[in-house]
């Protein structure tokens, strides 16, 4: 959550904004978190409750009166879960290339490997070669 910092500060810097969620169940205010800044991931709420939250700007002097949000909102993941894969096409010539690919990169490596050891890679029974 977010919001936009006070215009005006009371002479001394805010030091920290205090966020608190009502509990529906309880009707009680329940302190969620301190951020330095305009800005907070809520942490821990239950899935498909609804809340409503305020937040305090707090400095040397005090706690400001909070902003209350308008309206409650509900926890849930903003994506919601994902459906499942469609049109799943498996085509083996580009697998084919691929491993052909990384098959030949793979040759010439063990070539180098072999010459720099000063080893004939043709004495060996390794059938890609």
């Amino acid at each position: 959550m977010k919001w936009r910092r006070p215009k005006d500060d009371g002479g001394c810097p805010i030091e920290y904004y205090q966020v608190e969620k009502l509990d529906p169940d309880t009707g009680l205010w329940i302190p969620c978190g301190r951020s330095p800044e305009p800005t907070m991931d809520v942490k821990g709420l239950t899935p498909m409750k609804e809340y409503k939250f305020r937040v305090c700007a707090v400095n040397e002097e005090g706690e400001s009166l909070p902003l209350e949000g308008d309206e409650t909102i509900v926890a849930k993941d903003p994506f919601g879960e994902s459906g499942p894969p469609r049109n799943l096409v498996i085509e083996s010539k580009m697998l084919f290339e691929k491993y052909s690919f990384s098959m030949f990169f793979f040759k010439l490596i063990c070539q180098k490997a072999f010459k720099k050891a000063h080893l004939d890679y043709r004495d060996f029974p390794i059938s890609f070669f």
